[in-house]
């Protein structure tokens, strides 16, 4: 039940700042055709997943139950599948076609590619 909680937990705060970073990065680029701010999200969120998997993985003194606070509910609740999903419905339906294509392509290979390089960076730490 204190991994549920603890999970729960984290993913208030990662849906928190996933909001506050959508409000800043529209708020500076004032474009509502395209959602750099999930995109951000899932970018971001791959890379500090990445690094925390690296640290954690070779650290056998963190707690598991931090490591789901962190790794499952704070970034889980910070990048967003569903989100992205329905943004890129979104524009394919408004006819933005390339502009889904971009969106997609971005977050998954950009996501894998900087999960990568998180999981790398953390053997420099």
């Amino acid at each position: 039940m204190m991994n549920i909680l603890l999970v729960g937990l984290g993913g208030f705060f990662g849906a928190i700042a996933r909001y506050l970073l959508g409000l800043a990065v529209s708020g500076l680029l004032s474009n509502d055709r395209f959602p750099f701010g999930v995109l951000l999200a899932n970018l971001s969120g791959s890379y500090l997943i990445g690094l925390l998997w690296g640290i954690f993985s070779n650290n056998p003194n963190i707690d598991e139950k931090f490591t789901l606070f962190l790794i499952v509910g704070v970034l889980g609740g910070f990048t967003t599948f569903s989100s992205f999903s329905l943004d890129n419905l979104k524009l394919l339906i408004d006819g933005q076609i390339l502009q889904a294509i971009m969106n997609m392509s971005l977050s998954l290979f950009g996501g894998i590619l900087l999960a990568y390089l998180g999981f790398q960076s953390s053997k420099i730490i």
